[in-house]
């Protein structure tokens, strides 16, 4: 079967409405786990206080180690899960995008002959993620030309947002560090 004008419009529309939240969705996701691990990463400074007094300094190597562990593990978790939530939005914004070019083909050639359009699913190793099975090969083409277009670009707004959140993450685990360390090193 081939679609019709209006049924690929419909078609692109509905693209757009399910990826413009999921985008804002990964978006939302990526910085609540920088906020989180903030979070986490304070409380871990709390509770060296409990568990390392300073009136106990045999406690002190020990416990610095151990929670320089766990404050690194648990550092890159967070920093694994905050690189695909910004991934994923990534190729949301890309499918919008893609959806918007392929609009712009529709309607412009809705008076000539009809654009001929590869209706096929992709396959699982066309693209990493879960979207790869239920989004055209013609949209999926699209969005891989758009990604390599916003590498070449070096798409600012994108990398400069994602580059504040590794920051900030960075930072909290140094600062944390720090603050673990401080006493074994002044003591």
């Amino acid at each position: 079967m081939n679609p019709n004008t209006e049924q690929l419009l419909k078609y692109m529309t509905d693209l757009r409405a399910f990826y413009l939240p999921y985008h804002n969705h990964k978006e939302a996701s990526a910085w609540a786990a920088v906020a989180w691990a903030a979070t986490v990463l304070g409380l871990i400074l709390v509770f060296i206080e409990k568990l390392a007094p300073a009136n106990r300094p045999e406690l002190l190597l020990p416990t610095a180690l151990s929670f320089t562990a766990l404050v690194m593990a648990y550092t890159g978790i967070m920093f694994s899960y905050i690189k695909k939530q910004f991934q994923l939005r990534s190729f949301a914004a890309d499918v919008n995008a893609a959806a918007f070019r392929w609009s712009a083909r529709i309607l412009a050639s809705a008076d000539s002959k009809p654009i001929q359009l590869d209706l096929s699913l992709a396959t699982k190793s066309d693209l990493d993620y879960h979207a790869a099975t239920y989004l055209p090969t013609f949209i999926l083409d699209e969005v891989k030309e758009i990604a390599t277009e916003n590498q070449r670009r070096q798409h600012r707004a994108r990398t400069t947002l994602e580059k504040a959140a590794y920051w900030l993450l960075g930072l909290t685990a140094l600062a944390s560090l720090f603050r673990i360390w401080y006493p074994v090193l002044t003591g």
